[in-house]
């Protein structure tokens, strides 16, 4: 007989957050307490009770606590992050050593409480050094309680991945790198939910000019959370600091104002109450358990979990709506896509949402290149969540300075515990495995990559690359599990995106690199500022998240697509381009040639806007993503390069014979950005001796 149960906050040694707690025992249920005292409970009582341990749980737990740090030791007077260190490790393996000995398992000597409320604990857990609430992780180390045949109690620890075993059961609502921000969006959420209502039985002290307290009993309380005064009385408060924002709910009838004045939790100040896991409480309390705070290494999020009890007839409609999907697919238009971007009010030229698809549709790599905050991830994101159906086809994952091999995306084998594969937190791997299902062929699954050049690309993502060109699949572990293959292919359906900043803090991406990619620089004109400064606006990426998910079938098809029309002019075209730079050294090779002809002849075909391109702007976009990125050298290494294609960009003869680079001549020249771009370069080149296309 077992009984399963998950560590909680206050049961776990080792908690997610920072946070002020006491606790040295473990709370056990009533189930749990027949199963090692029998059904004859007595309060109340203190019985001593001999558990057995196995050593095999504890190096298991030593692992997974490695992988999961920095987690935090709280007390009663407040708490300690923890870190990882040689020391750490040394320390928990010699605890575990010193406990077991030479034994793989050993009798645990405790006690079991029974307080006369009801109440049970696990007590006098400290054994030496060694203590199993030191290798509990909150809402991730799972304990099973149980009674052999022959009357051995025991109790066996194992772990899972909070975050990972969230997304399986659930859905994202909500995400937030700043908790105060991240409280504004989880209460905007419910506020516009039928459920909203709920919250008037948990309010209290409603004075016009006070802070309103939300409380449970003495379970919740939440002291200041809303304050109920006038719009002018609030400004005056809001001066000189803003501590109550000014998006404005109704509570009771009556208008009230959330507070900025959130915490992660921890806080020294006891008596202060708006903590981060204050509120996942509230929101359990006054909107039900479904949903559920998480946080991550990057951000805080809300999630709604699954019902795991749906009927048979909801599962079946779920299946029928499925199908009736799939019926219903609708070919991919550009025209529509660049509308629903418009209304989040991201404001992108056309012709870059153009781009953007097209190199897509020619290549599954694609790098997004500019200044921070000129709007690589938003429009990868806005892109993305239109065309998906769900969150499991998204993955965004902000590249870590400390990235050195390819573990943050593909994970590694346990070498510690034979037949373990540690899967990376960032999710990629679990993408992948889903991409890769035969039933999920025809959906599009993206990766973006954040600040892709934090860390030397390389190092990190060579077997990605290797894999693009070669197209063979990439070795994992040689272990056996249902959940990781031992093999992983980067899918037909699969989009890589990533986005580089250039900045001092960055590395610059090789030429073999940005080779395997169509590059698109983000580059922002005066003209476009004065429309961003006239029309500011609040962004709302998530407005037309799903609304385009009856046309991703089609965009997949057309990226999978190996049939191309036969186009002299472009064939032409390709061939002066070569000739030339081969003159000078510089050509271009098969790969570059083939991707150049399937972006001009997708963007031809797949353009259904009433301003379609040319051919010489789908030829210049082409040229200026894959040709100009491979440049990278001296002045006197790319001299007579830069110079031969600037003499490409202009259509007269006599033009191509007497023009020399400068920037007034940008505007005459055939394919404009391409010029625009050797200008750059060549004007950097002057200055520094050196140039490159990710810095000019």
């Amino acid at each position: 007989m077992e009984v399963k149960k998950l560590c909680k906050m206050q049961d776990s040694g080792l908690k997610r957050i920072p946070y002020n707690s006491g606790e040295t025992s473990i709370n056990l249920s009533n189930d749990v307490v027949e199963i090692l005292l029998g059904s004859t409970i007595i309060r109340p009582s203190n019985t001593s009770v001999k558990l057995r341990l196995y050593k095999s749980d504890f190096i298991q737990g030593l692992c997974y606590i490695i992988t999961q740090l920095p987690l935090y030791n709280s007390s009663s007077q407040g708490y300690k992050k923890v870190e990882y260190s040689m020391d750490l490790y040394n320390k928990y393996l010699a605890n575990i050593n010193a406990f077991f000995e030479n034994s793989e398992s050993k009798d645990y000597e405790c006690n079991i409480i029974l307080r006369k409320d009801g109440r049970n604990y696990l007590n006098d857990l400290k054994k030496g050094d060694f203590s199993i609430r030191d290798f509990l992780v909150e809402n991730s180390s799972q304990i099973t309680y149980g009674s052999s045949d022959d009357g051995v109690k025991y109790l066996r620890i194992s772990y899972m991945n909070p975050i990972a075993e969230t997304k399986k059961q659930g859905k994202l609502l909500i995400s937030d790198k700043t908790h105060c921000k991240f409280a504004l969006k989880c209460i905007t959420y419910f506020y516009n939910s039928p459920k909203w209502n709920n919250i008037d039985n948990y309010v209290e002290d409603f004075k016009e000019g006070d802070s309103i307290k939300v409380s449970n009993g003495q379970k919740l309380s939440l002291a200041g959370m809303f304050i109920y005064v006038s719009e002018d009385e609030l400004i005056a408060r809001n001066d000189p600091r803003r501590r109550w924002y000014t998006e404005p709910f109704k509570i009771k009838g009556k208008t009230v104002y959330l507070s900025t004045e959130w915490y992660p939790g921890g806080n020294e100040d006891k008596t202060y109450s708006l903590e981060i896991p204050k509120l996942g409480k509230f929101i359990s309390t006054c909107f039900g358990s479904q949903y559920k705070i998480i946080k991550n290494e990057q951000a805080w999020e809300l999630w709604e979990l699954s019902n795991d009890n749906q009927d048979q007839k909801t599962k079946k409609e779920s299946e029928d709506n499925k199908e009736d999907k799939k019926d219903s697919q609708l070919p991919f238009s550009i025209s529509r896509m660049i509308s629903l971007i418009s209304e989040t009010g991201l404001l992108y030229s056309p012709d870059l949402i153009k781009r953007f698809a097209f190199s897509l549709m020619s290549k599954r790599f694609l790098i997004l290149s500019g200044l921070a905050g000129s709007g690589k991830t938003q429009l990868a994101l806005a892109f993305a969540n239109a065309l998906i159906e769900d969150e499991t086809q998204l993955c965004v994952v902000p590249v870590g300075a400390d990235w050195t091999n390819r573990e943050p995306l593909l994970g590694f084998p346990n070498a510690l515990q034979e037949g373990l594969y540690v899967k990376p937190e960032s999710g990629v791997l679990d993408l992948l495995i889903e991409a890769n299902k035969k039933e999920n062929k025809a959906k599009p699954y993206f990766l973006v990559l954040d600040e892709m050049n934090m860390s030397y690309v390389e190092r990190y993502f060579a077997d990605f690359l290797s894999s693009m060109e070669s197209h063979k699949v990439m070795p994992l572990w040689k272990g056996f599990s249902d959940e990781v293959p031992q093999t992983i292919c980067l899918p037909d359906n699969l989009f890589i995106i990533g986005t580089i900043n250039v900045d001092e803090t960055t590395y610059m991406f090789s030429p073999k690199v940005l080779d395997r990619a169509n590059v698109i620089e983000f580059k922002i004109s005066p003209d476009e500022m004065d429309l961003f400064l006239r029309e500011m606006k609040p962004i709302d990426r998530e407005c037309i998240n799903y609304k385009a998910a009856d046309m991703a079938a089609n965009f997949v098809s057309i990226a999978e697509s190996k049939d191309l029309a036969d186009d002299k002019e472009i064939r032409e075209t390709l061939t002066s381009f070569f000739k030339d730079l081969k003159a000078v050294n510089s050509e271009f090779g098969y790969r570059s040639a083939t991707e150049i002809y399937r972006f001009v002849s997708h963007a031809q075909t797949n353009d259904d806007t009433e301003k379609k391109m040319t051919l010489a702007e789908i030829i210049d976009c082409a040229v200026v993503q894959k040709l100009l990125p491979k440049l990278h050298g001296s002045r006197k290494k790319l001299d007579k390069t830069l110079n031969t294609l600037w003499k490409e960009c202009f259509d007269d003869e006599a033009q191509k014979e007497t023009t020399s680079i400068s920037a007034d001549k940008v505007e005459k020249a055939k394919y404009k950005l391409t010029a625009d771009k050797i200008q750059r370069m060549y004007e950097s080149a002057m200055a520094n001796g050196f140039t490159s296309f990710s810095e000019a």
